[in-house]
């Protein structure tokens, strides 16, 4: 199964929680390496998620992109927000590479989401549990 774009960034998403949970060296040294492996596609995609919005958010008198809270921001116009969410989309389809998973222990709880979001790149074994 190809990996989708916007996966790898749910993974990353859900990874970077995970590793607030203590592990055995091994592990620990899987996640960090898996992490490894996202972040320059995480990046990519955050690159090009702002000039997306650069392209279609309202600028402030500075020529800057007006940011709201939380990192949003307004549209120039409702055209502006079809066609940002449209590319968007296109780009978090972007089809990448499958990353081989890496087994780690099942931590002791973890969210519905980021178990989901974290399927593909980690088998969760029964170790210590």
């Amino acid at each position: 199964i190809q990996m989708l774009l916007f996966q790898y960034v749910a993974a990353y998403t859900a990874l970077d929680s995970l590793m607030r949970e203590s592990f055995g060296f091994q592990a620990a040294h899987a996640l960090v390496m898996l992490k490894n492996k996202l972040r320059p596609h995480v990046e990519f995609y955050s690159d090009e998620e702002m000039k997306l919005a650069e392209k279609y958010g309202l600028e402030d008198s500075s020529g800057r992109l007006m940011l709201k809270e939380a990192g949003s921001f307004p549209f120039k116009n409702s055209e502006c927000a079809v066609l940002y969410s449209k590319e968007r989309m296109e780009l978090g389809r972007t089809e990448l590479p499958d990353i081989t998973p890496v087994d780690i222990p099942t931590p002791e709880s973890i969210t519905p989401a980021h178990l989901e979001a974290l399927s593909q790149v980690i088998n969760f074994t029964n170790a210590g549990q």
